[in-house]
């Protein structure tokens, strides 16, 4: 399957179209099917993804983007109207960038996986409102990304309920291979990241 349009469906619960070369989804694509609850577009060759896909979609739990060449999630890519995304995988794309509310519908327990990618800093006008909807008890896999770790993280490690830094798994570390950014010394960025 080269594209998929307009899918009609008021029952249609699970769509797989993995592996298929769709290169884009149209917005319109899945406004048709609000029962879906699991949306599987790995290995599609995507390489964005506008606002506006998922917004229909209140009862998405599940949504894999894995294998990928998107580069940057832009500002709402992923949005549902409440916070069901219970597990978002990510991994294998190419990410750079996270645009501030690019993924807005997380539940609080879920797993966002993205692993293998490119991206290097966790800039907190990015990266808060992800963590705000995974705490208190999400995930966030970030393993496979050449993390720098530097005051980019301050917001994390340096939080006084420490309430982001356990929402990381302990395989993310600094570059490939570094240091496992979790057990990082808060006292590194007390005393080089004050503002």
């Amino acid at each position: 399957v080269a594209s998929l349009h307009h899918i009609i469906s008021t029952s249609l619960q699970v769509l797989s179209a993995s592996f298929n070369p769709l290169s884009t989804l149209e917005v319109s694509t899945l406004t048709g099917s609000p029962a879906l609850t699991e949306v599987y577009l790995g290995h599609a060759d995507l390489n964005t993804l506008d606002p506006g896909h998922f917004t229909h979609l209140a009862n998405l739990s599940t949504l894999h983007l894995d294998g990928n060449t998107i580069t940057v999630l832009e500002y709402q890519a992923i949005v549902t109207p409440s916070n069901t995304i219970s597990y978002l995988n990510l991994n294998s794309n190419e990410l750079t960038f996270v645009r501030h509310d690019a993924i807005s519908g997380l539940s609080s327990d879920a797993t966002l996986t993205l692993r293998n990618n490119a991206l290097t800093t966790l800039e907190e006008v990015s990266w808060l409102h992800v963590f705000q909807q995974l705490y208190p008890d999400g995930v966030i896999d970030l393993s496979g990304n050449p993390l720098v770790c530097g005051c980019d993280l301050a917001w994390i490690m340096l939080d006084s309920q420490d309430r982001y830094r356990p929402l990381i798994t302990d395989t993310t570390r600094c570059g490939v291979n570094g240091p496992i950014l979790v057990f990082l010394d808060p006292a590194f960025f007390e005393q080089q990241c004050q503002p």
